[in-house]
């Protein structure tokens, strides 16, 4: 496995993790960096990319599947968790 890829991996299971019983609660952009990246044995910033994880946007060139956050404004975002049924428009990112 490419270490872009095992990145992604990692980050996707921090984030799970991290979020899972933050359900309603919202975090800036920096917040969720900070407690994704915090005790996190290699460098996963670049691979976290918050639209990737988010059910309202997609990231041109990822993959569309995991999901725990809804962007509620720009930088800022809610949880609504990993089983939520959404249902509202999905903006692109460029």
């Amino acid at each position: 496995m490419n270490p872009q890829a095992a990145a992604r991996i990692l980050v996707w299971d921090k984030i799970r993790n991290v979020f899972s019983d933050e359900v309603e609660n919202e975090f800036t952009r920096g917040e969720i960096i900070a407690l994704v990246v915090e005790d996190t044995p290699i460098p996963i910033e670049r691979a976290l990319s918050l639209p990737g994880y988010c059910y309202n946007m997609i990231n041109k060139g990822i993959n569309f599947q995991n999901h725990v956050f809804e962007q509620i404004e720009t930088g800022h975002c809610k949880v609504p968790g990993t089983n939520y049924d959404y249902v509202g428009p999905i903006f692109l990112e460029m």
